[in-house]
């Protein structure tokens, strides 16, 4: 597994944070841009409040899928980027 940098009991406050490479515990995220292109990455008792999730390159790959199945059915934001657009 590769190292990661980790935060510990950290409030993120409406920033943009790149989740890669990083490990966060007991965190709190509000307001923030989440973007995730699929890299390691780890979080424990994190909570998430009106977050937006932004995944590019294989995140992205994935969550076009998983969105593809309904295996994705909640109503939060969900940014695609750097996805095909699939046309019938």
């Amino acid at each position: 597994m590769a190292n990661l940098v980790v935060e510990n009991d950290k409030q993120f406050n409406g920033v943009a944070i790149y989740v890669d490479g990083m490990a966060f515990s007991r965190c709190t995220f509000t307001c923030c841009n989440v973007h995730y292109a699929g890299g390691y990455f780890g979080a424990v008792d994190c909570k998430w409040d009106r977050c937006i999730f932004h995944f590019s390159n294989a995140a992205a790959r994935t969550a076009a899928f998983l969105n593809a199945i309904d295996y994705i059915k909640d109503d939060r934001p969900l940014v695609l980027q750097n996805t095909p657009q699939i046309k019938n």
